[in-house]
Formats: C-alpha cells, structure tokens, sequence
C-alpha cells in the first residue's frame, strides 16, 4: 500500500511540473516585449511614499516623531508584479541624524536619513528609485533655568534645562537671573572691608566698590637718627620723612678711630694708619700725613748700574736719576770694507764697538770715471740723404759724460767747445749754435770740437785734451750738385783760362757720381 502511494505522489508531481512548463510557454508566447518595470505603491508603516517616476524618486514623509527609522521594513508594489525588487531595510548610516529648529515658543526637531536605492528587475531590465524617509518633528517647549525641553508627543529629551545666567551680585546688589521671564536672586555680598591705614581710610576691596569708612590714621613718625630718617612705626608702612641725619664724625688720625659725636650713637671708623711713602735711595719711608712724623725702615742707598758705553753708571730705582762716573765710551775696531766702490757705485765701511752693538757705516766715494772720447758724437745729422736747400739744418753736440751730474773728484768728461762747417761752397749760419742753412747744393764737412774737463776740488776744470768729429752731408739733389759742380768749374775756368781743368772736374763728378750710385744700389740689394 506504501508502495502504491509514492508512486502516485511520483505520478502527480510530474504532471504538475508538465503542466506548469505548458503554462510558462503560452505565458511566453503571450506577454508583450519590452516591458518596463516601476514601482507602483511604497508604503512605510502605512504612510504612502510619494513617486515621481520622471525623476525615478520616491518620498516617503509623516512618520510619527517617535518612529525608529532604523527598524523599518517598507511595502512595495510593482508592475509586473512578478518583478525582482532590491531593497536593504532602513538601516542607519553615518549620515543620518537630527535636525531642530526653534519656531516661535516651541523647539521642533526631525529625524531624517540620507537616500537608499531601490532597484525593480524585470527581464533584464532594472529600474533604479531614489528613496528618502522622514518623520513628523519633535514638538516641545524651550528648556527653562529649571527645567527640560521634551517633546509633547513622544517624551524625547530635546534639550536639557539651562541652569541660571546669574548676573553677579555686588557689594550692595543681589545677584539676578537674566534669563527672560526668571526672577531668581541671590543675596548681596556686603562690603569687604580693609583695616584703615596711614593715608587710607577703610576701603572696600570688591571690584569695582569705592565705598570707604571712616578716616585715614596718620602717621606715627620716629625721630630721625644718624642712619635712619623719621620713620613711621605703624606696621605695614614703610612711610619716612626727611633724610637720615648723618654721623657727626671727629678727624680720624693715623692712630685714633673717627667718633660719632651724636648721643647714643657709638658708630666709629677705622683709624687711618700711615701712609707711607716708599723708602728712597736717600730717605726712609715716611708718613705722608699732616702733623705725623712717622718713619719706617732706613734709606735704601743708590742701586747703580755698570757704565757704558754710552751711559754713566745710574740709579736704577724709579724716580732716582743719580749718575756716577762717565760713560766708557765706544771702543772701536778697525774699519772694514763691506762694499767695493765701482765707477757706478759708491762702497761702503763698517766698524763695530768691541762693548756694545753700536756700529758706524761710512760711504766710500766710487771710483772715478774716465770719459772715453770715442763717444764723443755730432747727433741728428745723416749722411744718406740730401737736405734741402734753404732749410734750416738742425743737430746736437754731445760730450761723453756731460751727463755726469754727480761728479766725484778724477771724474772726466768731454763738453761741445765749437762747431763749424768747412767748405769750397758757401753756407749761411742761423740763430742758435745747432742749425744752418744751405742754399748751394754740394758736399759740406761739420766739424765740431769737444774739450775735456775733469772735476777736481769740487769743479769742472778744463785740461788741454780735446778732440774732434765730423760728419759730411750731401746738400741739394744729386743733379743740383752736378749742376753747381760745372758752374763752380766754368768760373774757375774762366778765371785762368785752362778748360783741361773744368774737363778733368767734370770727369771726376760723374765718376764719383755713378760710384755713388754702386753704393746705393749695392746698399739696396744687401736691404733686399
């Protein structure tokens, strides 16, 4: 019988499950595509949430103040009905909180939460909903000094009772509630009051009280003595008048203390003692005070130093110059030469005290110069080119060591004596002894003559050397010159009438001429 019953059971189930497949075909075959799924009606508590489904959010508000919206689960409704919904119950969430707001004379306060989602899944489609809850408001009277704001409809605690805003009480003043609608007081202080003293009644010492009482005593003065002024002997005040009066001292001397003269008063200073001065090479030491004849200890004689040199032998105590004796005197060595003289350079000679480091250096005069007449020259004059004619012609003598100008005796030198030009042609001399002119052209011979001197017992004495330079320049163009060499010859022909002569002239001009010109060209080639 067992047996028969689980295989109907068996039986039943399939037929059901071959129904149900049949079912969900059709279903399939008849439901339309593309269906949208929305939340028809969410309910909380049983207050209807509003949905605006263009925004996709859902409201729900009006909750009894004391509704724990932690703990609710809502009521939703959808189309399909058959419509996967997705949605945590209320949960709190660190958002959440309170808000109050005083209105009027009643404190309001309402519990809120931050949104949830709500999402509705049809067909693979899921729509998704914004959800807000909130609750009607707390309603309660404000907290009072002396008692507690709690809301009328579920009892919750809205604000704890204020205490009161004492306003302080003063000395003669209660202290006062300030808080509207309160008349609480407490007792005033009364006033605290100081003991009078010298310059100052009895004052109070609340702050801000200027009450006093009485009088101020006045001071209770002492007589002043040696070192105290008058002095107030009220305790507390260190009140003094005047100035102390001093010690009356008597002349303290090198023995006696100085005494206060003043009764009662036994204050005394040190006696002086002696002041000494230092014993001297000649006196003790001696008490220096007025009237006091005290001497100590003996002279202490003379402390010489040994002579020198340079020095008498002398006290060496502070503030004693006696002398004895005379200096030594310097005992020196012989000299000895430490630099040679040149005839550029002055030597020079030392010699040392054989007692002390005195020493004395004496310059040696160099030796004397011998001017050397080679040097001797007639400068800015050339002998490789051709002056102008009529310009002037300028030159300088220099004598070997007429530049001299610190002579020692022996030096010689050689100074310009004269200067003159020598010639067939003529020359015309200008201003000044170192320039001519001249105005023919043709070979001309400067000769110019240097004395020599030497300086002897402090002067230049001339002696009888001399010596002569000279220098030939070539005045005018070489075809001047040859021009005024034929003229001179044809005058000098004519003058004696021998033409072999003025022949032989010319033929020695133009040879000299074109040896001039070897040389020139020679000296050319050697540049080059």
């Amino acid at each position: 019988m067992k047996t028969i019953k689980k295989w109907f059971a068996c039986f039943m189930t399939a037929m059901m499950l071959c129904s149900m497949s049949q079912v969900q075909v059709l279903a399939e075959d008849t439901l339309p595509a593309a269906v949208t799924p929305k939340i028809t009606e969410f309910k909380i508590q049983g207050v209807k949430g509003t949905i605006d489904e263009q925004q996709r959010k859902i409201e729900v508000s009006g909750l009894s103040c004391n509704t724990d919206l932690t703990a609710l689960i809502p009521e939703i409704t959808c189309n399909p009905t058959d419509a996967i919904v997705q949605f945590e119950p209320l949960k709190p969430l660190a958002d959440d909180g309170q808000q109050r707001t005083e209105q009027g004379s009643t404190l309001k306060a309402v519990d809120f939460s931050v949104p949830r989602t709500c999402n509705v899944e049809y067909q693979g489609q899921t729509v998704s909903y914004t959800v807000t809850v909130s609750t009607l408001p707390h309603a309660g009277d404000p907290a009072t000094c002396t008692n507690d704001s709690v809301c009328k409809t579920c009892g919750m605690l809205l604000a704890e009772k204020l205490g009161h805003d004492l306003l302080a009480a003063t000395c003669t003043e209660k202290a006062k509630c300030q808080r509207s609608g309160c008349d609480y007081t407490e007792p005033a202080l009364g006033h605290e009051l100081s003991e009078a003293t010298c310059t100052e009644p009895a004052t109070c010492q609340r702050e801000g009280c200027d009450y006093t009482e009485g009088e101020a005593l006045g001071h209770e003065l002492s007589e002043a003595t040696c070192t105290e002024p008058a002095t107030c002997q009220r305790e507390g005040c260190d009140y003094t008048e005047g100035e102390a009066l001093g010690h009356d001292l008597s002349e303290a001397t090198c023995t006696e203390p100085a005494r206060c003269q003043r009764e009662g008063c036994n204050y005394t200073e040190k006696a002086l003692g002696h002041d000494l001065s230092g014993a001297t090479c000649t006196e003790p030491a001696t008490c220096q005070r007025e009237g006091c004849d005290y001497t100590e200890g003996e002279a202490l004689g003379h402390d010489l130093s040994k002579a020198t040199c340079t020095e008498a032998a002398t006290c060496q105590r502070e503030g004693c110059n006696y002398t004895e004796g005379k200096p030594l005197g310097h005992d020196m060595n012989d000299w000895i030469v430490t630099k040679e003289s040149t005839t550029t350079e002055k030597g020079e000679r030392t010699r040392n005290c054989k007692h002390c480091d005195y020493r004395e250096t004496e310059s040696l005069e160099r030796l004397s110069r011998k001017a050397d007449a080679g040097k001797n020259q007639i400068a800015d004059l050339r002998t490789d080119i051709n002056y102008p004619l009529d310009e002037t012609i300028t030159f300088h003598l220099y004598g070997a060591g007429q530049d001299n100008t610190e002579p020692v005796e022996g030096d010689t030198r050689y100074v310009p004596e004269s200067w003159k030009i020598e010639n067939q042609f003529d020359w015309r001399s200008t201003d000044g002894e170192s320039g001519f002119q001249i105005h023919k052209a043709g070979f001309y011979k400067v000769m110019a003559s240097f004395r020599e001197q030497k300086f002897e017992s402090g002067t230049w004495q001339n002696t009888d050397q001399t010596d002569t330079k000279e220098v030939t320049i070539k005045a005018g163009t070489e075809a001047q010159r040859e021009e005024q060499a034929r003229k001179d010859a044809a005058k000098k022909a004519a003058k004696t009438g021998d033409t072999s002569q003025i022949l032989l002239y010319v033929i020695l001009v133009l040879a000299a001429a074109g040896l001039a010109g070897c040389v020139i060209v020679r000296n050319k080639k050697k540049k080059q």
